[in-house]
C-alpha cells in the first residue's frame, strides 16, 4: 500500500456513495472487509504522517464527524447491530485522534 492508495480507501470507505455509513444508513450493514481494509488505512497514514503536522484535507474531511456516522438510533436494525455500528463509530474516533496526534 502506498500514501495515495491509503487516502483513496479512507476517503471511499467513509465519504463516497459506497461509504460504510452510506451503507448502514442503505440498510445493508458494515462489510467487515471493507471495514478492516480501512482500518488497516488509516494505521498506514498515522505511520506516514507521525513526524509531520500536516495531514491532507480530504483525510481529514473524512473524519469530521466520524462518530456520528455509526449513530443510527432510528434505523431498524438490532440492539447488538446497533452497539456494534457504535463500537466502530468509537474505534475510528480513536484511530483518529492516533493520527491527528500532535506532539
Amino acid at each position: 500500500m502506498n500514501k495515495e492508495e491509503a487516502i483513496e480507501i479512507v476517503y471511499n470507505a467513509l465519504l463516497s456513495e459506497y461509504s460504510i455509513p452510506v451503507s448502514i444508513r442503505s440498510m445493508n450493514g458494515v462489510n467487515k472487509i471493507q471495514y478492516e481494509e480501512l482500518k488497516k488505512s488509516i494505521l498506514f497514514l498515522t505511520d506516514y504522517y507521525k513526524n509531520t503536522d500536516k495531514v491532507p484535507k480530504k483525510v481529514a474531511l473524512a473524519f469530521v464527524d466520524i462518530s456520528n456516522y455509526f449513530f443510527v438510533p432510528n434505523l431498524s436494525y438490532s440492539k447488538e447491530d446497533h452497539e456494534l455500528f457504535e463500537d466502530y463509530g468509537i474505534e475510528l474516533s480513536e484511530l483518529a485522534n492516533e493520527l491527528f496526534d500532535y506532539e
